[in-house]
């Protein structure tokens, strides 16, 4: 995660409180990580970018 700036970190809060990702957050178990993470990316496909960041 150390490759994402401040600016990426307030771009992700941004995007998350704009609605299908926040509703992902509140109501999906958190169990499977898996799962969970691609439900959220799937409600908001934005959030791909800052994946592809972190990975490479």
């Amino acid at each position: 995660m150390d490759k994402l700036g401040v600016k990426d970190y307030n771009d992700i809060i941004s995007i998350i409180s704009e609605g299908k990702a926040k509703n992902v957050l509140e109501e999906e178990d958190r169990d499977f990580p898996s799962k969970f993470i691609f439900k959220l990316i799937k409600s908001e496909p934005r959030l791909w970018k800052y994946g592809l960041k972190v990975i490479w």
